[in-house]
């Protein structure tokens, strides 16, 4: 409910002979009438969306962007950028999510700056930082071969593995502090705590938004593994 435009994938050609044809992107001015805007509040509290109603709107021509019939294209660019800017942004700095989780567990467990002492737990926060090292190696390596500006499917990926780690992070930052991780307000839980419950109900999300963890293992499989789609 912040932007003042908004960008349609409309369908202006009823006859094309496939799905994908026939698709035009044109803008229009949220303050156009006939256009409603609400919000939409979320499980964390927060209410980054918003849905959207067209009542007999019209829009001139000219907001067309690109050609008519071949919007599609553009769609999968947005989405192509959209996916990988939710990896990267996930990213953070190498080794982030485990110094934050292992700060959560001496803050809750009491382990000082001594080794935290359930062996599963470090096994798991150590599992963590391994695969986050990894996600960056990946990163850097995408990023060498995306350099032509357009991200090709294997933002797919980042998508993916980058908002299950975050996920991953949360699970585990919400593990550690016990009883302390469900405090939603009152007196008991200080504002880091508070706020980081929050911020795990919002990584729910994470693994839908942009795009299903399903659809994007549909993508990898058919456009970087070239392997045959599945009967319909």
């Amino acid at each position: 409910n912040l932007s003042d435009w908004i960008y349609c994938l409309t369908r202006t050609d009823p006859n094309a002979p496939k799905k994908q044809v026939g698709i035009s992107v044109i803008l229009a001015d949220l303050s156009t009438p006939g256009i409603t805007v609400r919000r939409i509040d979320l499980i964390s509290g927060y209410s980054p969306f918003c849905e959207t109603f067209f009542d007999n709107v019209r829009v001139p021509a000219a907001n067309l962007v690109g050609k008519e019939n071949e919007g599609w294209t553009i769609a999968k660019a947005i989405l192509g950028h959209e996916r990988s800017s939710i990896g990267r942004s996930i990213a953070r700095q190498p080794g982030s999510a485990q110094r934050e989780v292992v700060a959560r567990a001496r803050k809750h467990l009491g382990a000082g700056e001594g080794a935290i002492p359930d062996p599963l737990l470090r096994d798991e926060i150590a599992t963590l930082g391994m695969l986050e090292e990894a996600f960056h190696l990946t990163l850097a390596r995408i990023q060498q071969s995306a350099e032509s500006g357009t991200p090709g499917p294997e933002g797919s990926i980042t998508k993916i593995v980058g908002t299950e780690l975050k996920q991953m992070r949360f699970e585990l930052g919400m593990k550690v502090a016990g009883i302390q991780g469900l405090g939603w307000e009152g007196p008991g839980f200080d504002e880091d705590d508070l706020q980081y419950t929050r911020d795990w109900l919002r990584s729910r999300a994470s693994t839908i938004e942009g795009g299903s963890s399903e659809i994007q293992k549909n993508i990898v499989s058919k456009r970087v593994l070239g392997l045959p789609e599945g009967k319909k």
